[in-house]
């Protein structure tokens, strides 16, 4: 019997840390319902700006944001794990890449103040660090090495102020942003990367059924940013921003739960 994974093995299994460690992993629990109210309150917020920009047409501007970002771990530990495995799953895990997209209309409320809303896509998470494959044999069918990244894709409804710094009539202005964001769970997956002797990598995906991942999710978002105007109907705006989700991931309770810390730089462009 081998005792060490195949491309053939790779393509069908699936690692999944705390999954392997035991108690640590979120499976075998009851479904969860959404937020609704969360979600509503949200959809209220959003249906109250669009009418006052609509009749404020001179206060408004239509914009698409997008941007790379990076997801980093943030762990719940409620003490009852043993420490060599959370240290070992702490050791174990990394941040991981991603990229968000969002249509937003940005509203005037004064010279210095603004309001951002809009809906986009986020495609986040965190991942394993590389580790080495041994097996007792030499294999040429066996990768060297594998790590996994755990991707969750959500829809996004930020809701954003923006504080011009410096002089109110200036047209090209630094900017301090903050506000929250509704993460609504469209998805899960894993993805596992086998690198081979040759050099060469083997991606498959699969869903991620480790757990009862949490439906909708409250973010804090804190930004920095530059606006440009390109032409009097166009304006850029470059944006470092982080933010961090309020909830954890899994919604039932486990032994080491995790958030998620997503920062990024966001290129949007308005038009007027």
């Amino acid at each position: 019997m081998k005792l060490y994974p195949t491309r053939s093995s790779l393509r069908k299994s699936r690692l999944f840390i705390p999954e392997k460690m035991g108690s640590l992993g979120p499976e075998n629990f009851r479904d969860r319902q959404p937020n609704h109210f969360v979600l509503s309150i949200f959809t209220f917020l959003l249906l109250l700006l669009f009418p006052s920009a609509i009749f404020s047409q001179s206060k408004f501007e239509f914009g698409l944001s997008l941007g790379p970002t990076l997801g980093f771990p943030l762990y719940v530990d409620d003490g009852t794990a043993p420490d060599g495995v959370v240290d070992a799953i702490k050791d174990a895990e990394t941040w991981a890449p991603g990229g968000s997209v969002t249509l937003l209309v940005k509203m005037h409320l004064s010279e210095k103040l603004g309001v951002r809303t809009g809906f986009g896509l986020v495609a986040t998470g965190h991942g394993t660090k590389e580790s080495d494959v041994n097996f007792p044999t030499p294999e040429p069918d066996a990768p060297e090495s594998v790590k996994f990244i755990y991707r969750k894709n959500y829809l996004e409804l930020p809701l954003q102020v923006d504080f011009k710094l410096g002089k109110g009539d200036t047209p090209d202005f630094f900017y301090l942003s903050g506000g929250a964001s509704l993460w609504v769970n469209i998805s899960n997956k894993t993805v596992q990367v086998a690198t081979f002797a040759d050099g060469k990598k083997e991606r498959t995906s699969s869903d991620d059924t480790t757990g009862d991942f949490r439906k909708s999710n409250i973010l804090l978002q804190l930004g920095f940013g530059y606006e440009q105007e390109l032409s009097k109907r166009m304006r850029l705006a470059i944006e470092p921003q982080a933010k961090m989700t309020l909830l954890t991931l899994w919604e039932e309770h486990v032994p080491l739960n995790r958030k998620l810390l997503t920062v990024g730089l966001s290129f949007s462009v308005f038009f007027k």
